[in-house]
């Protein structure tokens, strides 16, 4: 590539329009705005450029900038190169993506924005500190250098290398900032929630390799999808990016990373499907053979393999062309409920469609229901009847009034309700009181307990966890699983009086009364399941009250 000298304006936009120019040198000073969209170094040679200096380009290398100073401002968009910069620039120098090695500085900047989503490295060779730094960028962000003030605009990370000297930091508003810093970089002031962390140099490097593959494989999502070879490539590297990000402590920075590849994901899922697979995706019909007999009834799975795609249902059920229906409810007043997915395959691509199999009893037809999407039921298999049945908008449990506890649990609405699900309501109302015969459940970020609550009038002030309150004390023993109490302390003393010890962090309790078989259903009860956390409310069909949201 040839250097070429120029002497004002039209001189140098002519030099870039010459591909075989690579260098272009200043002979005085000029004035006007200059943009560059390709890779050409840049020697202002000491004179003045009075206006803005712009580049945008995606070339791969390394861009120089020459010493002498830029009045205005001054751009970058250079994302797979590094802009060496040894200009004094007035105005506001805006790096809003380079490479990863990044922004190299030995001019005198005032005000720096870094806005590249992929974060990088800004260095300041310059003796003079850069004036302000705003980052409003979520990447993480390696410093070397001197800076005045920095502000940051969204959560983010840094990492400060030996020469790092920040006078002050800040945040435009609520921010997580994590720092990982050399032992003699320095930061004279910060907020206090701004994190000095330690993570490993691996760490760090791995982070830095997962951030330069997310990169390539941004680039990739704009390839060949007909070509089944770049589509095995580019699982490949997915597939290793995510095993890379597995590997990675959690901070800031990993989370980061984690919701890029998300993306990834995301946007390969939406890359569109061939027009034959799309086309016979869209004019799939259900045929359900023998719908009104009372056995043997089946759903036809399409053969298109002659036309390269593969059709399946994802249903254990499935027996080549059919899918096998379920046998049919045991009352006269029941529906069997299934749900059917099948899927069309082509390649890479793969479409899913979800239908919801009714299944009355007797003979009468089974009929289905195409599902729109994000509609698919809570359960994949259950039974309703003119007793019970889901709210389809909310998956709530309606009932008919008259009805127990004992009769939903000895229902067929969802398979084993008997043996691992009960019935219950929460007792935290303001006059509530604190009763041995109700649970307590403990719930925080980290665990979920179902606790003993236990009646016990020899607790003292020399147990672990003793706690006065109005009306009496109490012992809250999360590893034994017990709530110890004596006197009458109604649930929300109690309740306040946790939350309020100094030091600790807990999470919320709540006391709920379990009912026995003959208790009348009653609207605003719950079902829980002994092993878990899923929780439905019920609600009388009768009812005019608006069934809340789940």
């Amino acid at each position: 590539m040839k250097s070429v000298q120029v002497n004002n304006i039209q001189a140098f936009n002519e030099a870039l329009t010459d591909e075989t120019v690579g260098h272009i040198v200043l002979l005085n000073d000029l004035n006007g705005d200059i943009t560059i969209q390709r890779k050409v170094n840049v020697d202002l040679n000491d004179f003045t450029l009075s206006g803005n200096l712009s580049m945008q380009h995606t070339e791969n290398g390394t861009v120089t900038i020459g010493s002498g100073v830029i009045t205005g401002d001054l751009s970058i968009d250079t994302p797979n190169a590094t802009v060496i910069n040894h200009a004094d620039v007035n105005g506001q120098t805006t790096i809003e993506d380079v490479a990863e090695n990044t922004f190299d500085n030995s001019g005198e900047l005032h005000a720096v924005k870094f806005v590249d989503p992929n974060g990088g490295r800004l260095i300041n060779r310059n003796s003079t500190a850069v004036g302000t730094l705003v980052i409003d960028s979520p990447a993480s962000i390696t410093l070397s250098g001197n800076f005045d003030m920095i502000t940051v605009a969204q959560s983010m990370s840094f990492i400060l290398e030996a020469d790092a000297n920040i006078k002050e930091m800040q945040a435009e508003q609520s921010v997580s900032v994590e720092i990982v810093a050399s032992p003699t970089a320095v930061i004279e002031k910060k907020p206090e929630d701004f994190k000095l962390v330690d993570y490993s140099i691996e760490t760090l490097n791995q982070q830095k390799l997962l951030r330069q593959e997310i990169v390539k494989l941004n680039a990739l999502l704009s390839g060949d999808w007909n070509d089944e070879a770049f589509v095995e490539s580019f699982i490949q590297q997915l597939q290793q990016a995510w095993d890379t990000f597995s590997k990675l402590p959690d901070t800031l920075e990993t989370r980061r990373l984690g919701s890029d590849l998300s993306k990834l994901n995301s946007a390969y899922d939406n890359i569109p499907a061939a027009s034959d697979l799309q086309q016979a995706f869209d004019d799939f019909v259900p045929t359900i053979r023998e719908a009104t007999s009372l056995n043997g009834a089946s759903l036809e799975i399409p053969s298109l393999q002659d036309q390269g795609i593969y059709v399946y249902s994802a249903s254990h059920d499935n027996i080549g062309d059919r899918f096998d229906i379920p046998a049919r409810p045991n009352k006269e007043d029941e529906v069997r409920h299934i749900l059917f997915s099948i899927i069309f395959q082509k390649g890479h691509k793969s479409l899913q469609r979800d239908f919801l199999i009714h299944i009355p009893y007797g003979t009468a037809e089974i009929t289905f229901e195409a599902l729109e999407l994000g509609d698919r039921p809570a359960n994949s298999d259950y039974v309703t009847s003119d007793s019970f049945e889901f709210d389809p908008s909310n998956g709530s449990i309606l009932f008919t009034e008259g009805l127990t506890v004992g009769d939903f649990l000895s229902s067929s609405l969802i398979p084993n309700l008997s043996t691992d699900y009960e019935v219950f309501s929460y007792m935290n109302h303001a006059d509530s009181y604190v009763k041995e015969s109700y649970d307590a459940v403990y719930d925080s970020d980290v665990i979920s307990e179902r606790l003993n609550v236990i009646q016990d009038e020899m607790i003292s002030d020399e147990m672990t966890g003793y706690q006065e309150v109005t009306g009496g004390s109490f012992v809250f023993d999360i590893e034994k699983k017990e709530l110890r109490f004596k006197g009458d302390i109604k649930v929300w003393d109690l309740q306040e009086a946790l939350n309020s010890i100094e030091g600790e962090s807990f999470g919320v309790l709540n006391f709920i009364d379990v009912h026995g078989p003959e208790v009348a259903l009653a609207s605003r009860m719950q079902l829980i399941h002994k092993e878990s956390r899923g929780i439905r409310l019920f609600m009388s069909k009768n009812s005019e009250e608006p069934t809340p949201d789940m």
